[in-house]
């Protein structure tokens, strides 16, 4: 493959790299109910957009840098690139499980029934909770209508 086309492809990669970008943006402030976003779609679209677009971003990330370093030859400096950039999601991840809090913070929105029954919008289940029953994620209880983190 001449160079050419490889920069052919590391164009059209980056054109590409930016929607799934802007889609990632759009996603992410869905599922916390920032801007506006989270009329575009539900909590559970939402979390499963964010989810499978990781992939994608990762592989047209690869085919938008490797191009230019072999064009130019610079092998040691795409090495180092590629390993950065396939540590810094690990370490985010390791970093994350290290540091997160066990705590459950309190509830976001929540919609009412008529029995008391509430819409749970805290995870991607979306559970409809009777009085004094908790949810799938078992991290809220509905005390008299109200939403109520489980205390362990």
């Amino acid at each position: 493959m001449n160079n050419k086309n490889l920069l052919k492809i590391a164009n059209i990669s980056g054109w590409l790299l930016l929607i799934i970008l802007i889609l990632y943006f759009i996603s992410g402030y869905s599922m916390v109910h920032k801007y506006g976003m989270d009329v575009l779609m539900s909590n559970s679209q939402a979390w499963s957009w964010h989810r499978y677009l990781a992939l994608p971003f990762l592989i047209f990330l690869l085919l938008h840098i490797v191009p230019h370093y072999v064009v130019r030859k610079q092998v040691k400096r795409l090495l180092i690139i590629l390993s950065i950039v396939i540590a810094l999601p690990v370490l985010s991840v390791l970093a994350i499980d290290k540091f997160q809090k066990p705590e459950v913070k309190p509830p976001v929105k929540s919609g009412q029934t008529q029995n008391k029954s509430v819409r749970c919008k805290n995870c991607p289940n979306e559970c409809l909770i009777k009085p004094n029953e908790t949810g799938t994620c078992e991290r809220y209880i509905n005390i008299d209508g109200k939403l109520v983190p489980v205390k362990k």
